[in-house]
């Protein structure tokens, strides 16, 4: 029970910090240089400089106090940002691998749209999500290898680039992505079948829901045939070498009968 409650808060907690960065993405998206509060933003943290200044001059406790009362909402927003700034290369870096595997999917079969190779928009659709998430699971390492070697700053250290890179890979593994995979679809498909029963669908919403159930279902037997393909014993290199081996038996068996 403890240990439930333990990733209750942990999510939790996961689920503010990610509400602060985006609320922070938000405020920037509508940042108005005209809106009045900016204006008594950056007056507040230039008197902040001012007083921080003279305190190096004012040497009178009270007024210490006094300082340390006015810049507490600064020292706040420092100590949330310093606090938010490894979740947020987390965030960098797996938008970074859904970015990466669903632009070069999107980009290929829009191009054989571009040059007639494919006319069905439904085909389209299909392609684009299997070919996703199949790269997605397929090439992890890869492209786990190449977000690592692009993230890290010139100026950071070799501790702070590796601990970076361990948290990375905890969070982009194998598991995690085929957990997000899952998770995407059933809320896809919940909200597709929603808007069906809802109302009348348009022929467009449906083609573009049978696109992703198929797509789903296929991913599920690569799923289901990976998995097995764990549990076997066949190898295809030791079949070739059997193969190889009863060729090398049948010539040697010629050679001495003749």
């Amino acid at each position: 029970m403890n240990n439930y409650i333990k990733e209750i808060k942990a999510t939790f907690i996961f689920l503010i910090i990610f509400g602060i960065f985006f609320f922070f993405i938000y405020l920037i998206k509508n940042f108005d240089p005209d809106y009045p509060f900016m204006g008594y933003f950056v007056g507040y943290l230039v008197f902040i400089s001012i007083l921080t200044i003279l305190s190096k001059f004012i040497k009178f406790k009270i007024f210490k106090k006094i300082i340390n009362i006015i810049s507490f909402p600064a020292e706040l927003f420092l100590i949330l940002g310093v606090l938010i700034l490894p979740f947020m290369e987390l965030i960098k870096n797996s938008i970074l691998y859904f970015g990466l595997v669903i632009s070069v999917s999107y980009y290929l079969f829009w191009s054989l749209e571009y040059f007639g190779l494919v006319e069905s928009s439904t085909l389209i659709t299909y392609l684009t999500w299997t070919f996703a998430v199949f790269s997605a699971v397929i090439f992890n390492f890869q492209i786990r290898k190449f977000i690592n070697y692009i993230s890290p700053g010139s100026s950071d250290s070799p501790d702070k680039i590796l601990k970076y890179k361990e948290i990375s890979d905890y969070l982009l593994s194998e598991n995690n992505i085929r957990f997000t995979i899952y998770s995407v679809y059933f809320i896809v498909l919940i909200f597709n079948n929603i808007l069906s029963f809802q109302s009348q669908a348009s022929e467009i919403d449906i083609n573009f829901n049978k696109a992703i159930l198929q797509s789903f279902v296929t991913f599920i037997a690569f799923e289901r045939s990976l998995s097995i393909l764990k549990t076997l014993k066949f190898k295809p290199s030791d079949l070739l070498d059997k193969i190889h081996g009863a060729i090398s038996n049948h010539i040697k068996e010629i050679n001495k009968n003749n």
